[in-house]
């Protein structure tokens, strides 16, 4: 029968007591993790704040993004250091001077880079503002929706650590299929967004550029639609006696199918 791993390392860091009535469940999720290439460090921290099944989820994209100081994203891109921090803070990325990054983030300036020279970097400093606030809405939303339905509490969290693990490992999994399609719902709805703005502007519109089109619609929520059009003077609840006009303010009353 071959041995089982050395639980040595796992004792001594705290992770692991062989006496404690859970240590079968603790051992099994302490190897399912180690195969998976988490490292003792890893482990103790995620154990110190509760959450040790949580690092498998943590795998699936720690180490994705290299991350490099900021100072050097800054020199591989060209841009002085104020400038690259600011673009990152818009984007949603809460960074200083002395900050570590992603790598990527140098592709992000220089897409940047490329709609300043376009439009001017207040322009797209606000444009990258909208997109940090959208990235931060979505990731939230994404991880909001793991603990309300999978969570702890809900009854479909696992009854054991090396369950929850996988658990949380298969959702965070399910999420790095989003920007992929994320990517084809924003293209889809430029395309939509382009076609309005040609339709109510075009190239030879009257329209000044400070000038925003809009439509505007309303939805009969409770039936007025049809009470207007059964109003009127005679039967009016606001009608003085012997009078043919409603006491107070002159009311003006909109009915028919242009108010719906």
């Amino acid at each position: 029968m071959a041995a089982g791993p050395d639980t040595g390392p796992w004792e001594r860091a705290g992770l692991y007591d062989p006496g404690d009535a859970n240590a079968d469940e603790r051992r099994a999720l302490l190897e399912y993790l180690t195969a998976r290439g988490a490292t003792i460090e890893q482990m103790v921290e995620a154990h110190k704040q509760g959450s040790l099944p949580a690092v498998a989820s943590d795998l699936v994209t720690r180490g994705k993004n290299t991350l490099l100081p900021v100072t050097e994203v800054s020199a591989r891109s060209g841009m002085s250091l104020e400038r690259v921090l600011r673009v990152l803070v818009a984007s949603g990325l809460p960074v200083e001077a002395d900050s570590m990054v992603p790598e990527k983030s140098i592709e992000l300036l220089s897409v940047f880079q490329m709609g300043s020279e376009l439009m001017g970097d207040e322009a797209i400093l606000a444009f990258t503002r909208v997109l940090g606030a959208a990235a931060i809405q979505i990731a939230e939303a994404a991880v909001a929706l793991f603990y309300s339905e999978l969570g702890p509490g809900t009854g479909r969290e696992g009854g054991d650590e090396l369950t929850r693990a996988k658990i949380g490992e298969a959702a965070t999994l399910t999420f790095t299929a989003v920007p992929e399609v994320l990517t084809q719902m924003v293209m889809d709805q430029f395309e939509r967004a382009q076609r309005r703005a040609l339709m109510a502007r075009g190239w030879d519109s009257e329209i000044h550029p400070d000038t925003e089109v809009v439509a505007l619609g309303f939805v009969d929520l409770v039936g007025s639609t049809a009470w207007a059009q059964g109003w009127s003077c005679a039967t009016s609840p606001w009608r003085s006696p012997g009078s043919s006009r409603p006491r107070g303010r002159r009311r003006s009353v909109t009915a028919g199918a242009s108010s719906r």
